[in-house]
């Protein structure tokens, strides 16, 4: 395959960004594509408040592509027309999006890449060991959707405080400005660290933050761990099916999911199985370029 990637510098990345820049990066690099750097991308790029998009030229076969990539963590109603030989790529796209703009769903990445695949492989022998320290984890910050809805995190745990059933549960929400009536945690876990609770839980509660999509759904299926995700409008590649364990999206069934799936332990590893062929087939960093390339041929 005869593939060259156009990248905007590194000096357009500030903060979360540069987890994203480097997540796909990793993936074109991965397949061996041929990269170099133009700073006239970083103009064509947007990172700015809660927009995230970078821009990118892609020579395939001898034919130049523009495609952008956008990871800004909410559904948006998009005014501009992608023009010819444009592709749009989003997390956290809707089916108005597809059918409307013609845009492409794609995956999350995780929250910092270097540190995560640096890890995976000791990560993913602590889940094969099956250890479990945890019954349930879910660690993050409490945000709240960008229309202002109640905290769904914030809703979750309370629901799960109520069962002492489900002991040896690590549940812990983040304080945030706008969350002034949540009992704070001030001192954050390290990132390492995070990740080995992650290998050590019998299910992880990969719960919406800002947007339906939260980056613990790439996280946990790649370390091969079992998540538990609600119903969402949102779409994700690949059509995954079986991949996490699913619950109504007002969690009615929350309580009766994680009782029944604690109990059947072949049940919950096959689904954690499927999460990890899920990620490595459409989530992993060489997934997402490789995505990306089959659009641009087609």
């Amino acid at each position: 395959m005869n593939c060259k990637v156009i990248y905007p510098t590194t000096e357009i990345m500030k903060g979360y960004f540069l987890a994203y820049y480097s997540y796909l990066l990793k993936g074109f690099k991965d397949l061996g594509c041929s990269i170099e750097y133009d700073k006239k991308l970083n103009t064509e790029s947007i990172n700015k408040g809660f927009f995230h998009i970078l821009a990118i030229d892609i020579y395939l076969n001898n034919k130049k592509y523009r495609i952008y990539y956008d990871w800004s963590d909410f559904q948006l109603g998009f005014k501009r027309e992608i023009r010819l030989n444009e592709f749009y790529f989003k997390v956290e796209c809707n089916l108005g999006h597809i059918y409307r703009y013609g845009i492409y769903p794609i995956g999350h990445g995780v929250t910092y890449c270097d540190e995560y695949f640096n890890n995976l492989e000791m990560l993913r022998e602590l889940r094969k060991k099956k250890n479990y320290k945890y019954n349930i984890m879910f660690k993050g910050r409490a945000t709240s959707p960008c229309m202002g809805k109640e905290s769904e995190r914030i809703k979750v745990i309370k629901i799960l405080e109520k069962h002492p059933e489900f002991n040896s549960s690590l549940l812990v929400l983040y304080y945030t400005v706008n969350r002034p009536n949540y009992k704070p945690v001030k001192n954050k876990t390290d990132y390492l660290q995070f990740l080995k609770e992650v290998a050590h839980s019998k299910i992880n509660l990969l719960l919406p933050g800002v947007g339906e999509f939260t980056w613990r759904i790439s996280e946990t299926l790649g370390i091969g761990a079992c998540g538990l995700m609600p119903k969402l409008s949102s779409i994700l590649p690949g059509n995954p099916k079986n991949c996490w364990i699913e619950v109504e999206r007002d969690y009615s069934d929350l309580v009766s999911k994680i009782d029944y799936y604690l109990k059947h332990d072949e049940e919950r590893e096959i689904i954690a199985k499927n999460g990890l062929k899920y990620f490595e087939e459409w989530l992993s960093p060489k997934a997402q370029a490789s995505y990306i390339l089959r659009v641009l041929e087609k």
